[in-house]
């Protein structure tokens, strides 16, 4: 549940309550905020959050405090604050668990064509004391044709009694080119460790026109982990290559090849690349009726990783009728290792003035040589707005999802049930409310048969004992 209340022109507040009734996974989050806009260049920001866990699981809090300021057309501030107690674990709180963080920001427009951007930034662990901490700045002007930026970040970790620092330059460029006539861009970016010359990274692309509806291109990104968040060690460098070429024909039909090559060096090197060649079209059957069919191979070069396939796909999109919305799209994928087959559609029709409904089916089935895999989701949704200015919408929706997964026990059936829903008051004050249940049945009960029967599944529960179902179920509010 949400409510906002707009005391003045200036300020405005509000809160949030959520729970999930779930007996070990289920929580309770609750919190408040207020915001502060005195004018339209300045904004100042703060919000309280509490987390508690019904597993009996430590809980936490959270606190964010945010503030932003436009000093001129040229200028722009903005200044973030946060941290989560360990026991908040809310994945959408913008911010992980047990840490605390500070950053801030600053944009300079010093001519029409340069800008300057400042930042700083502050991570760290609260039960650790690991951290990290950069500081940047960052020049971009125009130079002729060229767009060229360059700039410096200081950056230090610590972790324990280890702590170590880092200071890097970068120099980037990128512009529009003529080549015999032909049309295109580049951009390069390469950041390097001043104190350790193995130490950098760089990353390029270019593409250029070949004719009128033909180009070619090719990426390039090699080198370290310059600020140590993606799970490389010092040592280790990744290296992803893409070159490629592709093509239209009548503005209807795309064809292209396109290399593909990703490594990680270290001691031990590891190389995975292919090739690709596919036609992709869209073709207009009639006015707002399309079908888009694509073909794609792939050929391994090198690795264990990949596998030689074949893809295709067609897709139907039919929107002649304004109230009536069809789509459906049908493809499989076939390789040495495995197969995929998937058929999504879905009907979106405008039931009245103020009612819209939708129906969406997505069906996935993957067989290997260890098994095969089948999902199925079902969603079905309606959504309730008044023509004009209503005070009250809201939308309903109804998903079921079934799992068989080979080598697991019984099959696996999700539903979930919600409704949104807002409600404006007269003096300004908005209320939300987001009720929620989601029920996984797992008595489930197999039933073979001699063969060459086949096997039968029943929810036995779902029929037998109402308790044991709504035991299964998760009440959120």
């Amino acid at each position: 549940m949400r409510i906002k209340r707009a005391i003045s022109e200036t300020v405005s507040v509000g809160g949030s309550y959520t729970k999930d009734s779930h007996p070990t996974d289920g929580h309770t989050l609750s919190g408040v905020y207020a915001d502060y806009q005195p004018d339209k260049d300045t904004r100042v920001s703060v919000s309280s959050a509490q987390m508690q866990h019904n597993d009996d699981a430590e809980g936490g809090n959270a606190y964010r405090v945010q503030a932003s300021h436009r000093w001129s057309k040229e200028a722009n501030t903005s200044v973030t604050l946060a941290q989560a107690d360990k026991g908040f674990t809310n994945s959408g709180a913008g911010i992980g668990s047990d840490r605390r963080e500070a950053r801030i920001d600053h944009t300079q427009q010093l001519n029409k064509d340069t800008d300057l951007k400042l930042e700083g930034i502050h991570s760290e662990n609260i039960s650790t004391e690991t951290l990290h901490q950069a500081i940047g700045a960052r020049a971009e002007t125009r130079v002729g044709e060229w767009r060229v930026a360059g700039g410096l970040r200081h950056i230090e970790q610590q972790a324990g009694e280890e702590s170590s620092s880092r200071d890097t330059a970068l120099i980037a460029a990128k512009r529009n080119i003529k080549v015999f006539g032909r049309g295109g861009r580049i951009r390069g970016e390469y950041e390097q460790d001043i104190r350790d010359s193995a130490f950098n990274h760089l990353s390029a692309d270019a593409e250029l026109l070949v004719g009128k509806d033909s180009s070619v291109y090719a990426k390039y990104d090699n080198g370290n982990d310059m600020l140590g968040t993606s799970g490389l060690s010092d040592e280790q460098r990744r290296s992803v290559v893409s070159v490629g070429a592709k093509t239209k024909v009548k503005q209807t039909t795309e064809l292209y090849s396109e290399y593909r090559s990703e490594g990680l060096f270290s001691d031990t090197d590891m190389i995975n690349a292919e090739t690709a060649t596919g036609v992709k079209g869209n073709y207009v059957v009639d006015k707002n009726l399309t079908i888009s069919p694509a073909l794609e191979v792939v050929k391994v070069n090198e690795g264990d990783v990949l596998e030689n396939a074949t893809a295709i796909s067609v897709a139907v999109d039919d929107k002649r009728d304004p109230d009536r919305q069809k789509y459906l799209k049908v493809e499989t994928r076939n390789g040495d290792k495995r197969d995929y087959y998937a058929v999504k559609g879905s009907y979106v029709a405008k039931m009245s003035e103020d009612w819209t409904g939708v129906v969406r089916n997505d069906l996935h089935k993957e067989s290997s040589s260890v098994g095969a895999d089948f999902s199925n989701t079902l969603t079905v949704g309606a959504a309730h707005r008044p023509a004009g200015e209503g005070k009250f919408n809201s939308q309903y929706m109804y998903q079921w999802k079934a799992d068989d997964v080979e080598g697991t026990a019984g099959d696996r059936n999700t539903h979930i049930a919600s409704a949104w829903k807002n409600f404006r008051m007269d003096n300004g004050t908005e209320l939300s409310g987001v009720p929620l249940v989601k029920c996984k049945p797992r008595n489930w009960i197999t039933v073979k048969a001699s063969p060459p029967k086949p096997r039968w599944r029943m929810p036995v529960s779902a029929y037998l004992s109402l308790t044991k179902l709504t035991g299964n179920c998760v009440a959120v509010f």
